[in-house]
């Protein structure tokens, strides 16, 4: 899959669906792990997973499904992969992610919970949320 569906995946869903301003080249994939979802002979859906070697954590980030895919429980196998590769790498056992508000429930799901108040990012509202390995569900 080429780099550049990747974007175009992220752009039309942070930015076009979402009109959201915010900086998706951030200079993180080259040492990221990242999971495609292929549906349909598209890429479909896409997670990004890295390790933070100064929080000592793994971040989820960049989780996005096309419209055409969502309540169809794939974001919940997204969010599954995600954590059995972390928990394939080992090293940490604290996982973060910025979700979107509304969100909050469905990562909840597997156990993630609140940290600190909602904040603006590019334009949607985001919480921090925080997962311990022991806690997944």
């Amino acid at each position: 899959m080429e780099l550049e569906s990747l974007l175009r995946l992220r752009q039309q869903v942070f930015m076009l669906e979402q009109q959201s301003l915010y900086e998706d080249i951030d200079g993180l994939d080259q040492r990221s792990w990242h999971l495609l979802l292929i549906a349909d002979a598209r890429l479909a859906g896409y997670a990004r997973l890295r390790a933070d070697e100064q929080k000592r954590c793994y971040k989820f980030e960049r989780l996005v499904l096309l419209p055409d895919y969502r309540g169809q429980g794939i974001g919940q196998q997204l969010v599954t992969e995600l954590l059995s590769k972390a928990a394939q790498l080992g090293d940490y056992q604290r996982f973060e992610l910025s979700a979107q508000t509304p969100l909050q429930s469905f990562y909840g799901r597997f156990g993630w919970r609140t940290v600190g108040d909602a904040y603006d990012d590019g334009g949607v509202e985001h919480i921090d949320m925080v997962l311990n390995r022991s806690q997944s569900k």
